[in-house]
C-alpha cells in the first residue's frame, strides 16, 4: 500500500520522555513506532519499518531502543547507531527479547529463557549476564534513585529481587506474596519507595530500604499499570483490564475516584513531571492526555485526628478532565466510504460503534463523529457510566453525498437491530438533530443517499423499502414489492428511479415520482447448468433463484454485497456462486460476468469512470477487472482478507479494510501517474505486505522541519493536494533503489515529470464531463489511441471516449490495448 493511517499505538506500553520544556511519548505500533508530542498530540517522527513485530521498547532523551525478536537496534531519530545481538545459546532453545529497561549508560534486556543482559549502549558491549530460574520470568525492572548500581527484578510467581548489577549478585529478596504474578513497578516520587501491581489486583506501596508494604490497596482485575502524581497531590492510579481508571488516594488510603477512560485494557500511564497532567493509552487505539484542575480555594489537607488518623485529600477526589486525545478505531472497520470528489475524508465505521473520520493528509484532523445529541449520553455523563451504553449500535450500511455538506446533513447509516435512519453533520462533525420518520417494523439494513443530496433511501429485513427528505425527515415515498431483507439501494444519477435488491437476488427499479415498479430482474440459474441467465417477473419453470451472499462478520455486522456506478447505470452483484455480475439496469440484461475468486466476496466496488470493477474474497486476494475487454488486468495477495473497498473520486486511491486489523490501507492508482505497459496478469498474485505505519513503508522519516500541513512521502515532499505549488512530487517513484529525498525536479526520477504536472492533471480531472482518469493520467498521450510499448492498441482514430460505458445498450468497443496493471507497490512482475 502507498500508506496506512488510523494507526495510533499498539498492546505494548509507550515510553514518556522530556525534552526541555517539551515532553514526547515514543508508542510502538506493530512493526513501527512513533513519537507523540503531549502539548499537542501531533506526530513528530516516525521510526523505521520492520519486518517482524516490535517486541520491546523504551527511550531516553532522543535515544530508542527496540527489539524484534533477539536483536536490539538503537536509534537516534533516523539513525541507526548500532544493533545488538546476544550470542546464540548452546541448548538452541528461543530467547527472543522480551523487556527493555535503560537508565544512565546501561542497557537491561529480559529475553524469555529468563536471562538478563546487561549491555554499555555507548560502545555495544555485554557487561553480563545474569542467569534466572525457568521458574523465574523476568515481568519486570526497576532502577530505584540513588541506588548505585543496583536494579529491582520482578518475577511472574511474585518474586521481587534486588540484585547488584555490577557484581551480578542477588542483595536482598523484598517480602511479596508468592504465586501472585507481579504485571507492573513504578516508583514514587518519595526516595526509597515503589508501587508494584499485582495479577490478582493486590496494589501494595513499598519501602525497599526498610522491607516495608506501607499500605496496600485491592482492585477487580489485574493491574496494568501505574503512576504516581510528582505535582505534590499524594495520589496513585491505576489502570484495569476494562479500561477504567482509579484514583487511589494515599493520604486517606482508600479509593478516591474510579472512572473509565479506555474501552480495553490500560495499557500506560505517566505523569508529566511537576504537573497535573496524565497520559494514558490503552488497547481502543488511542492516546489521551488527561488535565487535573486544582482544588476549589479554602479546601485544603484536614489535619489527623484519633477518630480519623488518615485525612483523604481534597484534590484525589477531583476526577481526570479530557484535554486532548488521538485515536483510531477500537475494533477493526468493516464499512469505508470517501467523503467529497478528493481523496483527502475518508470515512469509516467498526464494531466499536463509532463512526470515524479519516484525514489522509494531515492525521491530527482525523476525529470521531460526535454523538452528543443522544440524551442517553447526558445520563452517563452524570452517573459516570461507561461510554459504550450511550453510543449507537454497531452502523451496518452508511452513505455520503457532499453536494449539501453546507446546508444540512451529508451523511445517512443504519445500525445492527435499529429500524431508524441517522443523519450526521460533516461541517459539525457530529449526528444531525433532525430525524429520519421511517416507519419500518424491522431493523434497518441498507441506506442510500441521493446524489443531489436532497433524499435518502432506506431498505429494511422485511423488504420495506422507504424514501424521506434529508432536511425536513419527513416521509416521501414508500416503494412495495420485496419480501426478504434489502441488502442494497442505489440512486439512479438522474434521479429518475430507485434500484433495489433484496438477499434472494431479486432486482427491481421504481419511478421517483409515482413510487411505481418499472421492472423486476432475477438472477437464475438452471438446476442442470452452472450458466448464469436472467429472468423478469415470475421465474419459469427449470429455475431457482440465486441468493446474494450474507457474509457475517464481527459483532453480526454483514458485508455490503452490491456496487453500483451512477453515471453509466451499471449494477455489480456478488453471489453465492463467487460469481460477480454486472447488470445494466437500463437494459435489463447482465452484460459481464466474471469469475475466479476460491472464497466468498467480502467486498466490491466501482472505479469513478465505472470501467474497472474491483473485488475482494476471503482468498486474500483483490481482482481488478476491466469491463471493456472483459478480463481481470491485474490481482494481487494480501496477508490478511479485505473486508471493504472505497474508491476515491478522483481516481487517486483505493482504501482496504481488513481482517483483524484497525488501520484502513490507501493503494495509489500508478495509472494516475505513469503509462503502464499492456502485460497479462501473472499466474500467482504478487503478495504485498501491509505497513503499520502511515508514510513510507520502507525506512524512516522524519516529519520535524517539514512545512505546515506537507507530509514526506516515498517521493519526497507532497503536501497531499496535487497542484499545490512546486512541492507536487511523483506518487509513482516506488523503486526500491529510488532515494526518498529528491524532489520535483530531481534528475534521478526516471518519469521526468515537472513541478507542475500535478496541477494540470487535477484540473483535467475536474473539467467537463468525467472521462477515464486513468487514461489521461499523462498528456503525452494521444487523443485517438494509446500505446503500450509497441503493442496493440484501439482501432485507428477511435476516441478514447467511446470505451467508458455506456449508460443504457452495449459495452462499446473493447479496448485490449489498454489493459493495465495498477496498485504500487508491486514488487517483481
Amino acid at each position: 500500500p502507498f500508506r496506512s493511517i488510523g494507526f495510533v499505538t499498539g498492546s505494548l506500553p509507550f515510553s514518556m520522555d522530556t525534552l526541555e520544556t517539551d515532553a514526547f511519548v515514543t508508542v510502538p505500533i506493530g512493526r513501527t513506532y512513533q513519537v507523540f508530542n503531549v502539548s499537542k498530540l501531533r506526530v513528530t517522527f516516525i521510526g523505521h519499518h520492520y519486518d517482524e513485530n516490535i517486541t520491546a521498547l523504551t527511550s531516553v532523551n532522543e535515544l530508542v531502543f527496540l527489539s524484534t525478536g533477539r536483536q536490539i537496534d538503537l536509534w537516534h531519530r533516523n539513525t541507526k547507531l548500532r544493533t545488538l545481538v546476544p550470542p546464540p545459546r548452546s541448548d538452541g532453545r528461543r530467547d527472543n527479547i522480551t523487556l527493555l529497561y535503560t537508565f544512565g549508560e546501561l542497557l537491561l534486556a529480559a529475553d524469555e529463557c529468563n536471562m538478563l543482559r546487561i549491555w554499555d549502549h555507548h560502545s555495544g558491549e555485554i557487561m553480563g549476564e545474569i542467569p534466572f530460574p525457568d521458574d523465574f520470568a523476568i515481568t519486570g525492572l526497576l532502577h530505584p534513585d540513588t541506588y548505585l548500581n543496583k536494579v529491582l527484578v520482578a518475577s511472574g510467581d511474585g518474586r521481587l529481587e534486588i540484585w547488584n548489577l555490577r557484581t551480578r549478585r542477588c542483595v536482598h529478596q523484598l517480602k511479596a506474596p508468592r504465586g501472585d504474578g507481579i504485571t507492573c513497578l513504578v516508583e514514587a516520587p518519595t526516595l526509597d519507595v515503589v508501587a508494584v501491581g499485582h495479577a490478582s489486583g493486590l496494589i501494595t506501596v513499598h519501602n525497599v530500604r526498610v522491607d516495608v508494604v506501607m499500605m496496600a490497596f485491592q482492585q477487580k482485575g489485574p493491574v496494568s499499570s501505574l503512576a504516581f502524581r510528582t505535582d505534590g497531590p499524594p495520589v496513585l492510579v491505576s489502570g484495569t483490564s476494562e479500561g477504567e481508571l482509579l484514583q487511589w488516594d494515599l493520604s486517606g488510603r482508600r479509593l478516591a475516584l474510579r472512572t473509565s477512560i479506555h474501552q480495553g485494557p490500560v495499557r500506560g500511564l505517566a505523569f508529566l513531571p511537576r504537573q497535573p497532567v496524565l497520559v494514558s493509552s490503552g488497547d481502543d487505539n488511542s492516546v489521551k492526555v488527561w488535565a487535573y484542575d486544582p482544588a476549589p480555594l479554602g479546601e485544603s489537607l484536614p489535619a489527623p485526628t484519633a477518630a480519623d488518623p488518615h485525612p483523604s485529600s481534597p484534590e484525589a477526589e477531583l476526577p481526570p478532565r479530557l484535554l486532548r486525545s488521538r485515536a483510531g478505531h477500537a475494533a477493526p472497520p468493516t464499512r469505508i466510504r470517501f467523503f467529497g470528489d478528493d481523496a483527502l475524508h475518508l470515512l469509516g465505521s467498526a464494531p466499536d460503534r463509532a463512526l470515524r473520520l479519516h484525514h489522509t493528509v494531515l492525521d491530527h484532523q482525523s476525529c470521531e463523529l460526535s454523538q452528543r445529541a443522544q440524551a442517553a449520553l447526558k445520563k452517563v455523563a452524570r452517573w459516570n457510566l461507561p461510554k459504550e451504553m450511550a453510543l449507537l449500535p454497531p452502523i451496518v450500511d452508511f452513505d455520503q453525498a457532499s453536494i449539501r455538506d453546507r446546508h444540512w446533513a451529508s451523511v445517512v447509516s443504519v445500525h445492527e437491530g435499529d429500524s431508524q435512519v441517522r443523519a450526521w453533520l460533516f461541517q459539525n462533525k457530529a449526528i444531525a438533530p433532525t430525524k429520519i420518520k421511517t416507519t419500518f417494523t424491522a431493523p434497518a439494513t441498507a441506506v442510500a443517499l441521493s446524489p443531489c443530496g436532497n433524499f435518502v433511501a432506506a431498505g429494511s429485513q422485511r423488504g420495506d423499502v422507504q424514501m424521506c427528505n434529508v432536511q425536513s425527515g419527513l416521509l416521501r415515498g414508500t416503494f412495495v414489492g420485496h419480501t426478504e431483507a434489502i441488502v442494497g439501494v442505489h440512486f439512479d444519477a438522474l434521479m429518475k428511479f430507485l434500484v433495489t435488491v433484496d438477499v434472494t437476488g431479486l432486482i427491481k427499479t421504481w419511478d421517483l415520482d409515482t413510487q411505481a415498479e418499472l421492472s423486476s430482474l432475477a438472477l437464475a440459474h438452471t438446476d442442470d447448468s452452472s450458466g448464469l441467465s436472467t429472468a423478469s417477473g415470475p421465474l419459469p419453470s427449470g429455475l431457482q433463484p440465486v441468493p446474494l451472499t450474507v457474509l457475517p462478520l464481527a459483532d453480526g455486522l454483514t458485508a455490503r454485497r452490491t456496487a453500483w456506478a451512477g453515471d453509466a447505470g451499471l449494477l455489480a452483484v456478488a453471489t453465492d456462486a463467487l460469481q460477480v455480475v454486472v447488470i445494466d439496469v437500463g437494459a435489463r440484461r447482465v452484460v459481464r460476468t466474471f469469475q475466479g475468486h476460491s472464497h466468498t466476496i467480502t467486498d466490491l466496488c466501482f472505479s469513478p469512470d465505472g470501467r474497472w470493477v474491483i473485488t475482494a474474497s476471503l482468498d486474500s486476494t483483490l481482482r481488478v477487472w476491466d469491463l471493456p475487454s472483459a478480463h481481470m488486468i491485474d490481482w494481487l495477495s494480501v496477508p490478511k482478507p479485505i473486508t471493504s473497498l472505497a474508491f476515491a473520486l478522483n481516481g487517486e486511491f483505493l482504501a482496504t479494510t481488513h481482517v483483524g486489523t484497525l488501520g484502513i490501507y490507501l493503494w495509489a492508482n500508478r495509472m494516475q501517474y505513469m503509462r503502464l505497459p499492456l502485460t497479462d496478469p501473472a499466474p500467482q498474485p504478487p503478495p504485498t505486505d501491509l505497513p503499520d505505519s502511515r508514510w513510507d513503508v520502507r525506512g524512516p522519516s522524519s516529519l520535524k522541519g517539514h512545512p505546515r500541513g506537507h507530509q514526506e512521502t516515498r517521493s519526497g515532499w507532497d503536501c497531499g493536494r496535487r497542484g499545490h505549488g512546486n512541492n507536487f512530487s511523483c506518487a509513482a517513484c516506488t523503486r526500491a533503489d529510488h532515494p526518498l529525498d529528491h524532489g520535483p525536479n530531481c534528475r534521478r526520477c526516471p518519469h521526468q515529470h515537472g513541478p507542475h504536472q500535478g496541477a494540470q492533471q487535477a484540473k483535467r480531472s475536474s473539467q467537463g464531463p468525467r472521462r477515464s482518469a486513468f487514461l489521461f493520467a499523462h498528456s503525452a498521450r494521444s487523443q485517438s489511441g494509446i500505446r503500450a510499448n509497441g503493442a496493440n492498441s484501439c482501432d485507428a482514430g477511435a476516441d478514447v471516449r467511446g470505451i467508458v460505458p455506456h449508460r443504457r445498450g452495449s459495452l462499446g468497443r473493447s479496448e485490449k490495448g489498454n489493459i493495465a496493471s495498477w496498485l504500487g507497490p508491486r514488487g517483481q512482475r
